[in-house]
């Protein structure tokens, strides 16, 4: 998942700045193509807020969508 790049410690270890606008973009993505791993990336962020507007709902519908 390319979002991984963007969201992981790791990244400014690759040369690449850690950004979660550009990990919620990708992660959304893969999670709208059913990526369940994708999908509680996103919970995480939308809970937290980061890269993307606070959104307990929305954590919570993606958290359920990564169940299916």
């Amino acid at each position: 998942m390319l979002g991984e790049i963007y969201d992981t410690t790791f990244a400014p270890a690759a040369g690449i700045v850690k950004d979660n606008t550009t990990a919620a973009k990708w992660y959304r993505m893969a999670a709208e193509q059913g990526h369940a791993h994708a999908r509680r990336r996103l919970t995480r962020l939308y809970a937290l807020g980061m890269g993307v507007p606070k959104n307990y709902f929305r954590a919570v519908g993606w958290l359920l969508l990564s169940q299916l």
